[in-house]
């Protein structure tokens, strides 16, 4: 009798392992295991890489864009633009035709990949035209530098009251300073702070206008000094030979 229990018990245990097992679901409150094959979110910054910030950091992770405002939709602007491979606009060419537009207008606004927690910055920029500076503006960037919501317009040609030059340049010239850690950037005016930690290494769009004059030569035209070759003269123009005048030659002697 024993062999006989033996081999039922065996049948047993044989048939409970070959019970078919429930699938893994994440959803199953009973499933004490993850599945590595479940793919988890990822964030583009920790929190721990946004709180250590460095000089670095603050002059990788800002860019001043500029962009041109069309509001007067004159056909005497045409606009070139360049984008970088972060689709920012890193350069813009103008080319302004008579009758020149009475204002050209363009806005700034204060780009940022990342946030700065613990350690922030704050920027102080001009937005010079030639060497006259046609705007400014400053800003924190800290927890909410993403979102920092500056958007500042300039008249690129009010500087020259309508004295437009043959061409000029816009570009941002800033500084930017990385506060202590601890420092509470509520309490920061970004109009007057400083910082040893400081840089003038700004990132941003550069325009280069072009004021083309009516009148002006479109193709090279020869001088009134250089020489020119003769035209060929017309063979009608030639006097030919009347063949009865023809003489022979007399014999050599």
């Amino acid at each position: 009798m024993k062999p006989l229990y033996f081999f039922l018990a065996l049948a047993i245990v044989l048939a409970a392992s070959c019970k078919p097992q429930k699938p893994w679901s994440p959803y199953d409150k009973e499933s004490g295991t993850e599945d590595p094959k479940q793919e988890k979110p990822v964030t583009k910054l920790s929190g721990a890489d946004q709180a250590n910030a460095d000089l670095g950091d603050l002059e990788q992770g800002v860019f001043v864009e500029g962009r041109l405002v069309d509001e007067t939709g004159s056909p005497s602007v045409v606009v070139d633009t360049m984008l970088d491979r972060f689709k920012r606009v890193a350069r813009t060419n103008i080319t302004l035709s008579q009758p020149y537009p009475e204002s050209l207008w363009a806005q700034f606004e204060v780009k940022c990949t990342r946030n700065f927690v613990g350690t922030f910055g704050v920027l102080r920029a001009k937005i010079m035209v030639n060497d006259t500076v046609a705007g400014s503006f400053s800003v924190v960037l800290g927890s909410n530098a993403m979102k920092n919501g500056v958007l500042v317009k300039v008249d690129l040609l009010k500087p020259f009251a309508g004295n437009l030059p043959d061409s000029f340049l816009v570009k941002t010239d800033g500084d930017l300073y990385l506060l202590p850690e601890g420092t509470d950037e509520t309490q920061v005016n970004a109009e007057t702070v400083t910082s040893n930690i400081h840089s003038k290494a700004l990132y941003g769009t550069m325009f280069r206008v072009d004021c083309v004059k009516s009148g002006a030569p479109t193709t090279t035209e020869t001088s009134a000094q250089e020489p020119t070759q003769p035209a060929a003269p017309d063979a009608a123009s030639v006097p030919q030979p009347d063949p009865e005048d023809a003489t022979v030659p007399a014999p050599a002697q």
